[in-house]
């Protein structure tokens, strides 16, 4: 592999970029698993799947169809998840439905995962 990517550097270099960022998105979740609050990571967590999931219908918010799961995504208990998932709701931030969550209030979801306080 290694002799390969000497003699194609135009593949060595796009490969390259892309462990790096893998890298860099590894870093990331492990710094929000050790040192960030629940509600920062939650919020975080649902921006990030907000971002790669299918649009909605007619313009609406794409929905994250998704729930429990997202505890295992933080390292987190699913009662702790839930718990935050449900302060969000009950603010208006998101709206969770039967397997899904959609973000209601981005710019509030963003406040949160930049200051959960």
């Amino acid at each position: 592999m290694e002799r390969f990517l000497i003699s194609e550097p135009r593949i060595a270099i796009p490969s390259s970029r892309l462990l790096g960022e893998q890298v860099a998105r590894l870093e990331e979740r492990l710094t929000d698993l050790a040192l960030r609050p629940m509600t920062a990571r939650v919020a975080s967590t649902l921006l990030n799947l907000a971002s790669t999931a299918p649009a909605g219908r007619f313009g609406q918010n794409r929905p994250i169809r998704l729930t429990h799961e997202i505890a295992g995504l933080l390292g987190a208990t699913r009662e702790a998840t839930s718990k935050t998932l449900a302060e969000f709701a009950a603010q208006g931030i998101i709206r969770q439905g039967r397997g899904r969550i959609t973000i209601q209030n981005t710019a509030a979801l963003r406040s949160k995962a930049r200051n959960p306080a």
